[in-house]
This record gives C-alpha cells, sequence and structure tokens, in this order.
C-alpha cells in the first residue's frame, strides 16, 4: 500500500497514476483522514488556479479585443 509520502506525490497527478495503483491511492485515502484532506485541499487549489487562469484570459482577450475595435473605428473615420 502506499505511504502518506507517496499520496502527497501522487495526489496532484492522481491521473498519470497507473492503473493498477488507483485502488491503493483509494484505500489509503479510504483509511487516512490527513491524505483525505490533503487531497481535498489541493483539488481545491487546483479549481481555483484554473479559474484565475481563465479569467486572466478573458481579460487578455477582452482588451485585445477592444484595441481591434477601437483601431477599425478609426480607420473608418479616417476614410470618411
Amino acid at each position: 500500500m502506499l505511504r502518506c509520502r507517496e499520496i502527497a506525490e501522487v495526489v496532484a497527478d492522481a491521473k498519470q497514476l497507473p492503473w493498477w495503483r488507483k485502488p491503493e491511492l483509494w484505500m489509503h485515502l479510504g483509511i487516512c483522514k490527513a491524505c483525505r484532506l490533503y487531497a481535498s485541499q489541493m483539488s481545491i487549489i487546483s479549481k481555483s488556479a484554473k479559474k484565475l487562469a481563465f479569467r486572466h484570459i478573458d481579460k487578455v482577450k477582452e482588451k485585445k479585443l477592444t484595441e481591434e475595435v477601437l483601431k477599425a473605428n478609426s480607420k473608418t473615420f479616417e476614410q470618411k
């Protein structure tokens, strides 16, 4: 069975874990409250980081789109 230190390394990349090791992970998480809490915290951190990244990307896209619209408007006014 996996030890707590191994769980700490594996939890972040559980999808990378070979299929035959996953039952060991779930058994350990079922037994060890500290590792369950750690896995839960890592999940929350991961989800929050993804949300922040998308929020930043959206702001960058919004700024680029605004700049493009302003350029297009200025070209339209220059042609008149």
